[in-house]
């Protein structure tokens, strides 16, 4: 079995087991990676590729700039296995490459989608001589953004079906 079908398998089986705070759904998926898109929400957008997780901010069908990267790419170790991508002063070792992303890539995903998106009402967006950026706002958030989308569709919103789950 090679890396990429391990780390398929591992998403697989962790998107089916994860209590997430956000519904999420597969859209697209090919042999080398795959689109997600959260329960009530159309301005956001995830890309899993072997090793990595991206979140876009969108607009108008366009990627506007990304929310969010984590990426974790194994390497076999005398202990065990360590992500690659890490500073080696400081690297964790891992038993197995399953344990490796759910640890270091799936569970900081995680923690993004329940400390940003979750209380997340907007997405602000700028912009200024070709380049753009975005941000996830809360309602409390006025850093006055030429753009403001909502983030949650009246279908996504908490206590909906697909939207925000309790617990």
């Amino acid at each position: 079995m090679s890396t990429d079908d391990e780390f398929w398998g591992c998403f697989h089986r962790w998107l089916a087991s994860a209590a997430l705070c956000v519904s999420l759904s597969i859209v697209e998926q090919d042999e080398t990676s795959m689109l997600l898109r959260f329960g009530g929400i159309e301005v956001v957008e995830v890309w899993v590729h072997s090793g990595s997780i991206t979140v876009a901010g969108m607009a108008d069908g366009e990627c506007v700039d990304l929310l969010g990267c984590w990426e974790a790419y194994p390497e076999c170790v005398p202990a065990g296995i360590v992500c690659m991508m890490c500073d080696p002063s400081s690297r964790i070792v891992y038993p197995n490459a399953e344990a490796l992303w759910r640890e270091h890539l799936f569970a900081l995903f995680e923690k993004w989608m329940l400390e940003e998106l979750a209380p997340a009402t907007r997405l602000g967006i700028g912009g200024d001589d070709g380049f753009s950026w975005a941000a996830l706002l809360r309602d409390d958030d006025d850093r006055g953004y030429q753009r403001t989308l909502p983030l949650w569709l009246a279908s996504g919103m908490p206590g909906s079906p697909g939207g925000i789950q309790d617990g």
